[in-house]
């Protein structure tokens, strides 16, 4: 049993997802009290949970983004590309051995533990003191680094808005330091 135990947390990959989650850090946590003012701990979990299906897949159509300009070229990527075609060349891209199912199934079961088990020290955390924020927060936490994965990805596939955002989530945190 114990031999089974450290293959399985020998593949997840903690650190990593961990060092993710605590880029941008002042900004997600400015965020995630903003939101923690606004919303709930169900609705805050409600759109975790939707910006992490949404990010799978905005990731796809961002490699297969990768493909069209490949085949096409920049010029033309930038004058025709949208998000729709992009999706529409996930087969595509996937035959090209650009989407990798095993390694995107690997990378996001190991993500999904690492985030439960932040969540459930939150749980501990909000159990043993008075206050009851740590849930919320770290929810909020995790749905902010969601949401800044969707824009990069987005701003690979061309989309404007996206690219706006990440630069001014990057302003922000050059005027932080």
């Amino acid at each position: 049993m114990k031999q089974i135990i450290q293959e399985v947390f020998g593949k997840i990959e903690v650190t990593k997802t961990l060092q993710t989650v605590m880029n941008n850090g002042p900004e997600k946590l400015t965020a995630s009290a903003i939101g923690m003012l606004i919303l709930d701990l169900g609705t805050v979990m409600a759109l975790f949970i939707l910006l992490a299906i949404i990010d799978i897949i905005t990731k796809c159509a961002s490699l297969a983004a990768e493909l069209w300009n490949r085949t096409y070229g920049t010029e033309f990527t930038k004058r025709h590309g949208n998000f729709l075609a992009f999706l529409r060349w996930c087969p595509s891209a996937y035959d090209w051995r650009l989407i990798n199912s095993h390694a995107m199934k690997t990378g996001f079961v190991s993500k999904i533990i690492t985030y439960m088990l932040m969540i459930i020290a939150a749980c501990v955390c909000d159990a043993l003191l008075p206050l009851k924020v740590m849930r919320t927060l770290v929810v909020s936490v995790l749905a902010c680094t969601e949401l800044i994965s969707v824009c990069e990805n987005l701003s690979l596939c061309n989309i404007a808005v996206a690219g706006h955002i990440k630069s001014l989530v990057s302003r922000r945190k050059e005027q932080i330091k």
